[in-house]
């Protein structure tokens, strides 16, 4: 799950805006930027819960949330814009469905007991 994370909750993402922002003629907004250092921050996060960190886990678990909840974000922006290209609805629901089994799956798997149990006994080990 951590690797998937990094990647559709990081990598992807900021590969796709900074396709976007090269391919425009507009300027970088505020926006961006944050969106920019919430991707690296969940790459990060990523990064510090594959080793086995319990914050690194809840740090990961809320940047995801917030990565899907821009997602929703974006998409209900789109579908409330007063024009809408044809099939562009249907892809717009697609994005904000992933974004709901992103977060759904995310906060089942990071506080499931098995993995619950796997980031207390990793930090009671290095306390030794």
């Amino acid at each position: 799950m951590v690797a998937y994370d990094f990647l559709v909750g990081g990598v992807i993402p900021l590969l796709f805006l900074v396709s976007a922002v090269r391919n425009s003629d507009a300027e970088v907004s505020f926006t961006m930027v944050l969106s920019v250092a919430l991707y690296f921050c969940v790459m990060g996060a990523a990064v510090w819960a594959w080793s086995g960190n319990d914050t690194g886990r809840w740090v990961l678990l809320f940047g995801v949330t917030c990565v899907a909840l821009q997602w929703v974000n974006n998409a209900l922006q789109v579908l409330s814009a007063s024009q809408i290209m044809p099939g562009d609805t249907q892809r717009r629901m697609g994005v904000i469905f992933r974004a709901a089994i992103t977060i759904t799956l995310n906060w089942w798997y990071f506080n499931r007991k098995s993995t619950v149990r796997y980031y207390k006994q990793a930090k009671r080990y290095r306390k030794r």
